[in-house]
């Protein structure tokens, strides 16, 4: 006998994440074009720039407006937030990433989300943390070819990067058709 769940569609995805403005949002979307470009990576192209800050998870249509609410009423907007970017890391052969010095004002965002994940199960279900906050925006992800890892390395290594950024937002993203977009 079949499962009824394997007929019931699965819930959309959202996460929450500070994502940088202006022309620092601008260039580190022109690194990840120009890569995409070069390399046939793609994958880190279906969002915006971004440091996540609590991590993907489904939840019901109808809980969106009480979730959105949670995460705008436990938040404080990032008006006085500045990041320093600490050159280039990776994860494993698989994720290249602009490391982001983790800081008392980056590392509050962090106590927040996993006190507020914490007190609202229901709202953020399945959130999981890694066991070390490593704030980072991917440049490539995933979709690296075989082989290439270390000419995308040298590649990026290359460029033009941010070295800091005072003006990020807060935001809720949503997979839609394959693409992280803004609530």
């Amino acid at each position: 006998m079949e499962n009824r769940s394997d007929f019931e569609p699965r819930l959309p995805l959202y996460f929450v994440a500070l994502i940088p403005q202006g022309e620092v949002k601008v260039q580190i979307n022109h690194v990840k074009h120009q890569t995409g470009g070069r390399f046939g990576c793609r994958q880190a192209l279906k969002s915006p720039p971004h440091i996540t800050i609590i991590p993907p998870f489904r939840l019901q249509p109808e809980r969106v407006e009480e979730m959105l609410e949670a995460v705008r009423g436990n938040f404080e907007a990032p008006v006085n937030l500045s990041v320093s970017f600490n050159g280039l890391g990776a994860f494993e052969n698989r994720t290249i990433y602009l490391d982001i010095v983790a800081d008392s004002g980056i590392n509050s965002y962090d106590l927040v989300a996993k006190n507020l994940v914490a007190s609202k199960p229901d709202l953020f279900p399945n959130v999981r943390f890694h066991d070390t906050f490593h704030p980072h925006i991917t440049l490539a992800n995933r979709d690296i070819p075989p082989g290439d890892f270390l000419e995308m390395m040298d590649y990026l290594k290359k460029k033009t990067l941010p070295e800091s950024c005072n003006e990020l937002s807060l935001e809720i993203l949503h997979l839609d058709r394959g693409k992280w977009m803004i609530l």
